[in-house]
């Protein structure tokens, strides 16, 4: 049953969609006709995201509530935590910013009793990124220099690469110019080429070495 979500890691990295969601949909009917609803919210949680990024909010609304439910019937704080923790990126996209902070404060409350630095990475991540909708880069940078960490801590390397790729864009708008070359660097080294991420960032990262005068690198 954990096999659904494990087998579409892969595809989900390489942009084939459909056959990700395939696994997944497998996954969560295996584990709810046996009921086993920690191994159906965690499924539903990836459909949920990946949905979201193929066919955008409108695809995901009846799957939202159905995850919910299973993850209040699994009694598991981590999967609660997960759900409360990825809803906000979902809903900033959308621009309900109150709603995404509202989501982010749940997540930190679970986490006060229930410490998990992979889920709290995300959750400093996504501050970060709703700061930076607000135009408040350095409240944004207090939260991404604490996704950094606790990325670095719990071995989240995509967090990683997350992380100091919004710290460089982060610099960039404070005018820390060195700082944010660094960062974005560091967040190339961690990414796969190829990505819409890793392009961004590399654009970036030209755009700053011209601001410092140092178009050979």
């Amino acid at each position: 049953i954990v096999a659904g979500p494990d087998l579409a890691r892969v595809p989900a990295a390489n942009g084939a969609f459909e056959e990700a969601i395939a696994h997944l949909h497998k996954a969560t009917a295996a584990s709810l006709s046996i009921r086993n609803y920690d191994c159906a919210a965690w499924a539903q949680l990836r459909l949920l995201i990946l949905l979201f990024v193929a066919s955008g909010p409108e695809a995901v609304g009846p799957l939202l509530s159905h995850t919910r439910t299973n993850a209040a019937r699994s009694g598991d704080p981590k999967v609660l935590t997960a759900l409360h923790v990825h809803v906000p990126e979902m809903e900033a996209k959308r621009g309900l910013l109150v709603s995404a902070e509202k989501q982010i404060g749940l997540a930190l409350k679970l986490l006060d009793s229930n410490p998990n630095t992979w889920l709290l990475a995300m959750a400093e991540q996504n501050r970060a990124n709703l700061s930076c909708l607000k135009l408040d880069f350095r409240g944004g940078i207090v939260h991404a220099e604490r996704a950094s960490k606790l990325s670095d801590q719990s071995g989240w390397a995509v967090g990683a690469a997350t992380s100091a790729a919004t710290l460089g864009n982060l610099y960039l708008f404070t005018g820390r110019f060195e700082e944010a070359a660094s960062c974005c660097s560091r967040a190339l080294d961690l990414m796969s080429e190829g990505g819409d991420n890793f392009s961004g960032t590399l654009e970036t990262l030209a755009r700053i070495r011209l601001m410092l005068g140092q178009i050979d690198e």
